[in-house]
C-alpha cells in the first residue's frame, strides 16, 4: 500500500503511461489494459402502452373499460403474465418488507444466497461483498430505493389484494414470474454499484444458475466504447444460447450522440432507451394544467442516451416507458410490510418494462402459442436469446419526437430507425400473433429455438461456404406490410476487448415477380457491425399479390457453428403464409460428403464426357486440320465443363481447411473451459500470492528508479 500511495502522488500521466506500456512489454500474462469507469444507476399506465401502445389497454387483448384499468380482464386461456418465468435483476438492493415482494411465511426465515423454493416471489436473494442485502436511500438527492422500484416495474405482484386491491394496478409487467435478485450496492456509498469487471462468471452465471433466463440491469458507466463489461454480456449470451441481457441505455441524451452507457454497447444484449407515458398518465404531473400535446408515447425523453457506439454500432436497439413509470417505493427493510408506490423518470425505469416484455414473449414460445396463437402445450419450444431481442424489435414503432423535460416548449421531430431512438418502443401486440391483433389479423413465421431440439425451429451455419437459407412469402391483395428481422447471437475474441464481428450474417429480402432487392434498414452504415438487421416493405413497395423471397447469407464465421433468429410478418396473407426453403447443400453436415444424388450425377456427366472424348478422337484420327482445330476446341469446352460441375460438389480445399481449423479451436476452448484446475492447498497459494506482490513490488520500484532517474 505505500508504494501504491507513492506512485499515486508521485508519478505524472505521461510517467504512468510509460509505466503502463513498460509492464506491458515485460509481462506475458497482461493481454490488454483499459481504464474502469465508476458505474451508477441509471406502471400502472405504462403495461398498456407497452403491451398495445393505448394505455387504457391493460393486457394484450383489448378488455378494458373507461379510463381505468381492469387488470383482472382477460380472454380465457389467452393471459401472459409471465408466469413460469424467472427475471434475473441486479441492481441497488431490495425491499422484502414491499408489498410487492412480501411473504408472510418468510418474513424471519429468508435464506439470502440461497434458493427460497416456496417463496411466493423472490426465489434468490444474493449474499456477496458487492452488497449489503438491503435497499439503500440516498441524501445526495439521487434516486432512492432504486433497486425496489426496478424490481417492481419487471415483476412487481401486491401481496393479499383485499387489503391492497387499489395497488395491484402498479403490478409489474410479468407479475407472475419470479425473481433472483444480485445485490451490487453498500449503503456508505449508495450512489454507486459494485459491478465485477467479469459478469460474464460473477454475476450472470450465478443468476443463471438459479434459473433466471431474462436479465435485467439499470445501471452503467459513461463510457461508449466496448470494454471487458461488454464482451462479458456478449461472451454470457454466446455460451447461454437461451438467455438475454438486458441494459439501460443511460441517461446522458442531452450531451448528444455517443452517450449510450458501457455496458450497453454489448453486441448481443438489448440497450433500452426511454419514452414518454401515455398522455393521460401525465396529467398527474402537470396538474393543474394539461400535458402538452408532445408529451405521448410516440416522443422519447431527451435525457434517454443516444447512439452509436464508439465503433458505429446502432444502439439503443428499442424504447420503453421511461417518463414516467410508477412502481414499489421501497425502504430500508427490517419493519413491517408496507405498500407504496413512487414515480422516477429514467431509462433505468424502461429497462425493467422491457424485461417483463421479454418474459412474456419467452412465455408465449415456452408454452405453445405458436403458431396457432392458442395454448397447446406440445407445441411449446424454448426460444433462444436472439429470437426474444429479434421479436422486441419486430415490435417496435418509430417515434416523431424528442421532448425537453425541462422545457415543455421545447421539441425535435425525428423520424424512422436512428441514432436516437433505435428501431422504437416495444408494442407486444404489433408481433404476438393470437389469430388477431392491433394489426388484424397478423401472421408470424419464426426459427430462434435455443437448441436443435427437433421442433423444426433451430437453423444454422456450419461453414462460410453453406448455401443461403430461404424462406419464401407470398401475399394477397388486401396485404399492406412485410417485415422480417434477423438477429444473432456472435461470438467474442479470445483475447481482449475488440467490437469487431467475430460471425457476419446477411439479410436480403427479394421479389421474385419484379427481382427488385431490399436490404436492411441503415445498411449501408451498419451491415458489418450489427448482430440485428431489419427489412420492412410498405405498400409504397407494392407488397400486395407478390412474392418475396427472404434470404440469410453467412459472410464470415471466425467461431462457427452459428445458429440465427429469424421473425417473419405480415398481415392479409394467403395460405400456406411462409415457406422454408431447404439449402441446396446440408448445412449439417460438418465434413461436406458428397451425397447419393450427386454421385448420380457426376457418374452420368462422366460417361458422356468419355463418349464425347471417344468421338473427337476418332475424328483427330482423320489428320484433317479442320478437325484438328475442332478437337481441340472440344477438348477445352469438355475440360471446362467438367471442372465446373465438379466445384458444385467438391469444396474449396482452402475453406474446408478453415473450417477444419474453427473446428479445432472450438474443441480446444470447450477442453479448455472444461479442463479441472489442479488443487493447491491454502498455504501453498499464499506462498506464491505473497512471491508475486513482492516481485511486483521489486519491478515498480525499479521502474520508479529509472524514470525519475
Amino acid at each position: 500500500n505505500k508504494l501504491k500511495n507513492e506512485i499515486r502522488n508521485k508519478l505524472s500521466t505521461k510517467c504512468l503511461n510509460h509505466l503502463i506500456h513498460y509492464f506491458i512489454n515485460i509481462r506475458n500474462d497482461i493481454l490488454w489494459i483499459e481504464r474502469v469507469y465508476p458505474s451508477y444507476p441509471s406502471n400502472r399506465y405504462a403495461k398498456g402502452v407497452q403491451l398495445s401502445g393505448n394505455y387504457k389497454n391493460y393486457n394484450l387483448y383489448g378488455n378494458y373499460s373507461g379510463d381505468i384499468y381492469d387488470p383482472d380482464s382477460s380472454i380465457n386461456d389467452r393471459l401472459l403474465t409471465g408466469e413460469g418465468e424467472i427475471i434475473g435483476v441486479s441492481d441497488t438492493g431490495l425491499d422484502l418488507t414491499s408489498c410487492y415482494f412480501y411473504d408472510p411465511d418468510f418474513n424471519e426465515t429468508f435464506v439470502y444466497g440461497a434458493t427460497n423454493d416456496k417463496h411466493r416471489k423472490v426465489l434468490y436473494y444474493s449474499d456477496t461483498s458487492y452488497g449489503d442485502k438491503i435497499d439503500n436511500e440516498r441524501t445526495d438527492g439521487g434516486t432512492s430505493y432504486h433497486g425496489t422500484h426496478v424490481c417492481g416495474s419487471a415483476t412487481g405482484l401486491a401481496y393479499n389484494s383485499t387489503n391492497y386491491g387499489d395497488y395491484k394496478k402498479y403490478n409489474g409487467l410479468a407479475y407472475d414470474s419470479k425473481l433472483v435478485f444480485f445485490d451490487l450496492t453498500k449503503a456508505a456509498n449508495p450512489a454507486a454499484i459494485n459491478a465485477p469487471a467479469n459478469l460474464d462468471t460473477n454475476l450472470f452465471q450465478p443468476m443463471y444458475d438459479v434459473g433466471a433466463r431474462v436479465f435485467c440491469n439499470s445501471w452503467g458507466s459513461e463510457n461508449n466504447g466496448y470494454s471487458t463489461q461488454a464482451k462479458g454480456v456478449d461472451e454470457f449470451m454466446w455460451d447461454n444460447p437461451d438467455a438475454l441481457v438486458l441494459f439501460a441505455a443511460g441517461n446522458s441524451g442531452r450531451s448528444g450522440y455517443h452517450t449510450v452507457n458501457v455496458p450497453s454497447t454489448n453486441k448481443n444484449g438489448v440497450s433500452v432507451g426511454a419514452h414518454v407515458n401515455a398522455h393521460y398518465a401525465l396529467n398527474y404531473n402537470f396538474y393543474p394544467l394539461t400535458a402538452p400535446s408532445a408529451y405521448n408515447i410516440d416522443s422519447l425523453a431527451n435525457f434517454s442516451s443516444r447512439g452509436p457506439t464508439e465503433n458505429g454500432r446502432l444502439k439503443p436497439d428499442v424504447i420503453g416507458v421511461g417518463l414516467y413509470a410508477t412502481s414499489a417505493l421501497g425502504s430500508t427493510g427490517g419493519g413491517d410490510e408496507h405498500c407504496d408506490v413512487v414515480q422516477m423518470p429514467g431509462t433505468s425505469m424502461a429497462t425493467p418494462i422491457i424485461t417483463g416484455s421479454a418474459a412474456i414473449i419467452r412465455q408465449y414460445f415456452r408454452t405453445g402459442y405458436y403458431p396457432t396463437g392458442k395454448l397447446v402445450d406440445a407445441n411449446g419450444f424454448i426460444p433462444s436469446g436472439a429470437l426474444l431481442k429479434a421479436m422486441l424489435v419486430h415490435s417496435a414503432q418509430t417515434l416523431t419526437d424528442i421532448v425537453d423535460t425541462s422545457d415543455t416548449s421545447w421539441s425535435r421531430s425525428i423520424s424512422g430507425v436512428n441514432y436516437d431512438a433505435g428501431y422504437g418502443r416495444v408494442q407486444l401486440d404489433s408481433v404476438l400473433n393470437f389469430g388477431t391483433s392491433s394489426l388484424n389479423p397478423l401472421t408470424l413465421s419464426i426459427i430462434g429455438s435455443a437448441t436443435n431440439d427437433g421442433s423444426g425451429h433451430y437453423r444454422e451455419f456450419t461453414s462460410v461456404i453453406d448455401a443461403d437459407h430461404t424462406y419464401t412469402i407470398i401475399t394477397d391483395a388486401d396485404t399492406t406490410f412485410v417485415r422480417v428481422t434477423l438477429a444473432y447471437t456472435d461470438s467474442t475474441p479470445a483475447s481482449g476487448t475488440s467490437a469487431d464481428l467475430i460471425n457476419d450474417l446477411d439479410l436480403t429480402v427479394t421479389n421474385t415477380n419484379t427481382n427488385a432487392v431490399y436490404t436492411p434498414i441503415l445498411n449501408d452504415e451498419q451491415g458489418d457491425i450489427n448482430t440485428i438487421e431489419v427489412v420492412h416493405l410498405t405498400e409504397s413497395d407494392g407488397v400486395a399479390s407478390q412474392t418475396f423471397q427472404v434470404s440469410i447469407a453467412v459472410d464470415k464465421l471466425g467461431d462457427g457453428p452459428q445458429p440465427y433468429a429469424l421473425v417473419m410478418s405480415t398481415n392479409k396473407i394467403t395460405t400456406p403464409p411462409f415457406v422454408a426453403a431447404e439449402p441446396t447443400s446440408d448445412n449439417q453436415n460438418d465434413d461436406n460428403t458428397i451425397s447419393a444424388f450427386a454421385l448420380f450425377f457426376i457418374e452420368i456427366f462422366g460417361a458422356i464426357c468419355i463418349l464425347l472424348l471417344t468421338a473427337a478422337y476418332s475424328i483427330k484420327k482423320q489428320n484433317q486440320p479442320s478437325s484438328l482445330v475442332h478437337w481441340k476446341n472440344m477438348k477445352a469446352k469438355i475440360y471446362s465443363y467438367w471442372t465446373c460441375f465438379c466445384c458444385c460438389f467438391y469444396p474449396d480445399p482452402k475453406k474446408k481447411a478453415q473450417q477444419q481449423r474453427n473446428q479445432q479451436r472450438n474443441q480446444q476452448r470447450n477442453q479448455q473451459k472444461a479442463k479441472p484446475k489442479p488443487k493447491q492447498d491454502a498455504k501453498t497459494i499464499k506462498k506464491q500470492k505473497q512471491k508475486k506482490m513482492e516481485e511486483e513490488d521489486i519491478e515498480l520500484q525499479r521502474e520508479i528508479e529509472r524514470t525519475y532517474a
